[in-house]
């Protein structure tokens, strides 16, 4: 199967569960480099070369906001579930 469809379908399958779309594309794009024959180093780099000039900044900024807010809501879920018990 063409790689291209595969990765986009692994996109289109995240977005519908509510995955957040830069997560979606980023992984999705590097699934799509493996499957095409591609080592994990030259998918991500090829996936970044594709980027706009600022874009790789953008991106980094956008996965770290990312982190940041599934990290704070784990530490929030735990700090709750620690006050009721």
């Amino acid at each position: 199967m063409n790689p291209v469809v595969i990765s986009v379908c692994i996109m289109l399958v995240l977005a519908l569960m509510r995955v957040n779309v830069v997560v979606a594309l980023t992984f999705s794009a590097i699934i799509g480099g493996i499957v095409s024959g591609m080592s994990l180093n030259d998918a991500v780099s090829a996936f970044e070369s594709g980027l706009g000039g600022g874009a790789t900044i953008a991106l980094s900024y956008a996965m770290l906001g990312y982190l940041c807010c599934r990290y704070f809501k784990i530490w929030h879920y735990r700090l709750t579930c620690s006050k009721c018990n």
